[in-house]
Parts: structure tokens; sequence; C-alpha cells
């Protein structure tokens, strides 16, 4: 999820408990809904470096809890009236929700960090989700304007929002299935998987992605007329210049982050441009999660980007 949604939803849940605690825990809580961001300083060191560390240890398990224990003891310095237990529980609470609502896209988060590194994500939402930031927003503008109804105006948005995110795990679900069940004569699948779009904003309208040996395949889903289309492409052997490329710094933090990675050779002029987008994010034509490195004639890397 975007940081925003996360403040929102921290917000939102402070408003639900603020009877446990009328200031300091509030902003422990809201705070701590948008810690785990702060990785966003990463992007100093330019866009890949922020692909390889954002959801990180600021998302993991560990990470969650050593802030919460932080913020609860600055908390407690300035809000000494405040009981630390209490101001630790709101931070961990702030922390965990985090963590779950990325969990339930298709970025991948690390949660196991130090122990594992691996990337979990269920695929299920989209990374900026305009229904749950909606329901959010909407929550929090009738709150203002029916204080007294506060905290069940917050605690309805909030069961609205897991009965959305419930409901998307459902469809995700019969996608998932779809994209199985989808028969390739005699080509063995590698991977596949069935990843919500951002246009049309349908719930009901999935992208599938398949990985064989030799090819990608891009399939529309429609779960209202049980349908899937999908479109085949051609994977690009490995020459002397794409191995050149794959050595690169961020190539080798992107094609670590990506699921589907499709490859595209271009010379231009003396020039040859070696780009990889992440099937799973791309929606076919419009492509997004884009690793490009550019090589000279002679095979020397001249420059290496990366691109949302």
């Amino acid at each position: 999820m975007d940081t925003i949604t996360h403040a929102l939803t921290g917000t939102t849940l402070s408003t639900v408990l603020k009877k446990f605690d009328l200031h300091a825990g509030k902003w422990v809580l809201i705070i701590s809904s948008v810690i785990p961001d702060l990785d966003f300083v990463t992007r100093y060191w330019g866009m890949a470096s922020y692909l390889n560390y954002h959801r990180g240890i600021s998302h993991s398990f560990i990470g969650v809890a050593v802030s919460a224990v932080m913020l609860a003891a600055i908390f407690k310095v300035f809000f000494k009236k405040s009981p630390y237990p209490l101001l630790l529980l709101f931070g961990l609470i702030g922390g965990l929700i985090h963590i779950f609502m990325d969990l339930t896209n298709s970025y991948g988060t690390q949660i196991f960090l130090p122990f594992s590194s691996h990337r979990y994500g269920f695929d299920w939402v989209m990374i900026v989700d305009p229904y749950i930031f909606g329901l959010l927003l909407f929550g929090l503008v009738f709150i203002l304007l029916k204080k007294s109804y506060s905290s069940r105006i917050a605690l309805a948005s909030l069961l609205l929002i897991f009965i959305y995110i419930g409901f998307k795990a459902v469809l995700h679900q019969k996608a998932f299935s779809l994209v199985k069940k989808y028969s390739l004569d005699n080509e063995k699948k590698i991977k596949f998987g069935a990843y919500p779009y951002f246009i049309p904003l349908s719930p009901f309208k999935w992208l599938g992605v398949i990985e064989t040996k030799n090819t990608f395949l891009m399939g529309d889903i429609d779960l209202l007329k049980s349908r899937e289309k999908f479109v085949r492409h051609e994977k690009i052997p490995e020459t002397e210049v794409v191995k050149i490329a794959k050595n690169s710094r961020t190539a080798q933090i992107f094609l670590d982050f990506a699921k589907y990675p499709r490859l595209e050779v271009k010379k231009k002029d003396d020039k040859w441009e070696i780009v990889w987008y992440d099937l799973a994010f791309s929606y076919f034509d419009d492509k997004r999660f884009v690793c490009k490195i550019v090589l000279s004639e002679d095979n020397k890397i001249l420059s290496e980007s990366f691109s949302y």
C-alpha cells in the first residue's frame, strides 16, 4: 500500500481505540502505521537501491517490534501519565496493520528478515487501491461531520475494508484457478499467477501470467464471463550483451525482485538497449517496473536505470 493509505488506516484505527488513550496512544498508532515506509530515504542512492531495500527490514516483524519499542519509549518521556505497555501495544498494532496491508498486494514484503529475504504477497488488491483509499477517506470525512459517532463510523470503515479485501481474496482464488487450468498443449508451466488490474477498476478483471521454458503468456481474465484470453510472447535468447547487462548492479537487483522479467533487446545507432519489465505489473502494452541497461557497441555499460 502507499504511505497515504497507511496513514489514513492508522488514523481510522486510532479513532476506534481512542477511549483507551486520549492523546499519546493515538499518535503512537498513527506514526507506527507509517514508520516502515521511512525506507523511502534509500531513494537518495537511486531507484535501484529503493527497489532493493523497500519493504525490507523496516517491514519485517523484528523491524516493527524494534520501532514500536523505541517509539513507545520516546512518547513515554513526554507523556508520563500514559502507561508504557499501552503505548507499546499501540505501536505494535500500527506496525502489524502496516505489514498486513502490504501483504495483500503483489509487491512482496520481506517479513522474516534478517532470517529470510523471501518476499511474500497475496496478490489480492492493487498496490495503490482506489477502493480502500476511498473507503478510508470518506470514513474520515464522515467522522469530521459526525464527531459524536466517530468510533462507530471508523469501525464501519475498517469492517468494509476487510470485507472488500476478503472479497478480492475469493476472486483472486477463482482467477488463479482459471490460470492454473489453462491448457498449454505440450508445454510445462514453470510459474503462473493472477494479479489485479489497475485499469479497468472492475474487481472481476484480472491479469493472468504464465511462464514456460520458452515463452511468457499474458491473459485477460474476466470472472463475470468465466473467460480468459492469453497472448504469447516468445523469450529472447540471451546473447553476450544480455549476459554483460545482467552483471550490472541494477539488473541484478531487478531480476532478483521481478516475478516474470520479460527481455527486450534493441540496437539504436551505436548503442545496445537491454530492457526487462515485470509482466506481473505491466498490463500488456502498459509497461511497468522497467530495468534498462545501455551498452556501447564494444559492450561497455554506459548507463543503468530502474523505473516504476
